[in-house]
């Protein structure tokens, strides 16, 4: 058992890091659709199939479909009050927003597809908001680029809470049930390191790039953990994450696919590169 946790925290501690490490590379927009990817949901999905079995797997991946709809909450309030108070008040806010939307679903088990309608339904209703033309506050110099020190041992520090959280899930799933230990697990921590790092006088545009292509992503997050409750019975965990990963990333190359309509606040429309400024 300890060698099975030790494990799952390395896997996803090394793979939260480089996920972390690599969104610096690409526009915001990208940057959103990678941080929406289920790099922490997953392993954790994999090792309650190896402590608990694939039924209470299944359970929890329509819990991690439902946290789609307090991860749409966080990065919309986030994205909104950012252009208004600046990075610290919108992390603060988005935080609250995400737990006041993640209170209500604790300890609701429904069936899949209405995790499935509520997620993809917030995911909408969000972008919608997001469309809506924003106050714009001054410049007041609040939110500066972090140091390059400061973002390296905060990637350090994110990776190794996301590492312990994918091997806490096994005892939320005992104490709360599997359903809330997959919606535990599915919170926007990658989300909230990256969109914080990105923010800053004169970067609205570049959140709320990075906003639209978390939003677009939570769709093939959804897609994924849809997929892995129907197949980690029948054909196994390999082949359930294998299935679910092509399954996720064709949703999410589907959607890029589209034209990016533009808005009032710049969604899709920002294409700046780099989270951090040089």
């Amino acid at each position: 058992m300890v060698a099975e946790s030790l494990s799952t925290f390395l896997l996803t501690a090394v793979a939260v890091g480089l996920f972390l490490s690599a969104s610096r590379l690409w526009s915001p927009h990208t940057s959103g659709w990678l941080s929406s990817l289920p790099v922490i949901g997953a392993p954790s999905l994999l090792w309650l199939h190896a402590t608990r079995g694939p039924q209470v797997a299944a359970t929890a991946s329509a819990g991690s479909i439902a946290s789609v709809a307090a991860c749409a909450v966080f990065i919309a309030v986030y994205a909104r009050i950012h252009r208004r108070s600046g990075r610290s008040v919108a992390a603060l806010a988005g935080c609250a927003a995400c737990l006041l939307a993640s209170l209500p679903l604790m300890g609701w088990t429904p069936r899949i597809l209405g995790a499935l309608v509520l997620a993809h339904a917030t995911v909408v209703v969000c972008a919608a908001v997001l469309r809506r033309p924003a106050v714009e506050a001054p410049d007041t110099g609040a939110s500066r680029p972090m140091a390059r020190a400061t973002v390296a041992a905060d990637v350090v520090l994110t990776a190794v809470t996301a590492g312990l959280v994918s091997v806490v899930v096994g005892r939320i799933a005992d104490s709360a049930g599997p359903f809330t230990a997959g919606l535990f697990a599915s919170l926007p921590l990658m989300a909230a390191f990256v969109v914080s790092r990105i923010g800053g006088p004169g970067r609205d545009p570049a959140v709320t790039g990075f906003a639209a292509g978390y939003l677009q992503g939570l769709h093939g997050r959804c897609v994924f953990a849809l997929v892995f409750s129907l197949l980690i019975g029948p054909a196994g965990p390999a082949a359930a994450t294998f299935v679910s990963s092509l399954a996720c990333i064709g949703t999410i190359g589907l959607l890029e696919r589209r034209p990016r309509r533009p808005s009032a606040m710049g969604i899709g429309a920002s294409s700046t590169p780099g989270v951090v400024a040089r």
